[in-house]
């Protein structure tokens, strides 16, 4: 069983039935036989949300877009961002994504995190019409096609030519490829490139290159990070930025975090880059007012 208890805070019933909600799937979660209650453990030892506490900042409105620029490792410029899910908490903190992901996924909340990420990427302006801009669509969001058609109706009213939104996806399972296909295609059509996220994270990771419209690879992070002190991660990313070039597809490399990293993939070859040595995420100030608009 799950227990919303009202504090004074709830603005509508709906916010005490989703709270409710998501308590009852977190007992199911931790082996059911058992009731959880609102104010009852509202943040982990570890620091990682509970699904109580992303369901109520999914209702309230408090789920917003990080932009980090993403840059031509040749010449520098910025060719594109990436939007990320972020929370603001009630006194106005902001929470990153690795601390309340695993909750949203495990109750199937996170195609609602992706759904308003998405919004407010499509409708905050870009700087330049020439850039792409990033947004994560999980595979709950993608299995969704009534989410799928929402979303590009909602490109097409957005004002800026749709080729320049990137759909990224990450590679899960080989048995989701067939729905992926599928369910892909309107965005395709609509001008939507495809990027797949964590390459060479899975199984499937070539799978998904195979058999997706892939335009853009985005190298795994961990993978980046080792590639100055380690010579075999060198080599296989070279033999990735090798494979996509003879493909035509883009490679962008996750996690820059100094010069000498960004030298040595330019050299091997790969395209863009992002990480904290060129910037780090950025809320924009019309993302939170367009978010409190929603609401």
């Amino acid at each position: 069983m799950g227990i919303s208890v009202y504090q004074g805070d709830a603005d509508a019933m709906q916010s005490m039935l989703d709270q409710a909600d998501a308590l009852l799937y977190e007992a199911k979660r931790a082996g059911r036989d058992r009731v959880m209650c609102t104010g009852a453990g509202q943040r982990r030892r570890d620091g990682h949300w509970d699904m109580n506490q992303v369901q109520s900042a999914i209702t309230e409105k408090r789920v917003v877009a990080a932009y980090q620029p993403i840059v031509d490792l040749r010449t520098g410029g910025v060719v594109a961002d990436e939007a990320l899910a972020r929370i603001i908490t009630r006194d106005g903190a902001l929470v990153p994504a690795e601390k309340f992901i695993t909750a949203a996924e495990s109750m199937n909340l996170v195609s609602r995190v992706d759904e308003c990420v998405s919004q407010l990427a499509l409708a905050q302006p870009m700087p330049d019409r020439r850039q792409a801009r990033s947004i994560n669509l999980s595979s709950q969001f993608l299995s969704d096609l009534e989410q799928v058609e929402a979303l590009v109706a909602q490109a097409g009213q957005s004002g800026r030519r749709r080729p320049y939104f990137v759909v990224e996806i990450s590679e899960r399972k080989s048995s989701e490829i067939a729905m992926m296909k599928r369910n892909l295609r309107p965005l395709v059509d609509a001008g939507f490139r495809i990027a797949v996220d964590d390459f060479g994270s899975g199984a499937a990771s070539f799978m998904y290159l195979a058999e997706l419209p892939v335009h853009f690879l985005k190298i795994e992070g961990w993978m980046v990070k080792r590639i100055v002190a380690d010579r075999k991660v060198r080599q296989l990313i070279g033999a990735i930025a090798s494979t996509a070039r003879s493909l035509k597809v883009n490679t962008v490399a996750e996690c820059v975090e100094n010069a000498e990293t960004a030298q040595v993939l330019c050299d091997l070859g790969v395209d863009w880059a992002q990480g904290y040595f060129f910037a780090r995420p950025v809320v924009e100030a019309n993302s939170i007012e367009i978010s409190s608009q929603a609401a």
